[in-house]
């Protein structure tokens, strides 16, 4: 039941955020939701990534995404964290979004 409960708020909390996405990136956040629900500590770098616009968090959630660490590989999903990381100012993010669009 705490699961359910913690995979709804957290699909609620990036409903919120991603209102102006478009769909493919909605359902990557929503799949990611649904992970950082069974992972607390990818919640935790999940708010300091979004809310706190942390590009060591995002840098942080694309890796373990990508790996597949404690979560299946989604490497569209890390793809969005790497360019957000490029976003807030990682030129580490910006490289790694590119390779993976090779």
């Amino acid at each position: 039941m705490k699961k359910l409960i913690l995979i709804t708020s957290s699909l609620f909390v990036f409903s919120a955020c991603v209102s102006q996405e478009n769909e493919v990136v909605k359902n990557n956040l929503m799949n990611l939701a649904l992970q950082t629900a069974l992972n607390p500590s990818l919640k935790d770098e999940q708010t300091n990534c979004i809310t706190n616009k942390n590009a060591s968090s995002c840098l942080n959630i694309a890796n373990v995404l990508l790996q597949g660490t404690s979560t299946s590989q989604n490497i569209q999903a890390a793809g969005y964290y790497y360019q957000l990381a490029c976003s807030f100012g990682l030129a580490i993010g910006c490289d790694k979004a590119n390779e993976l669009k090779k």
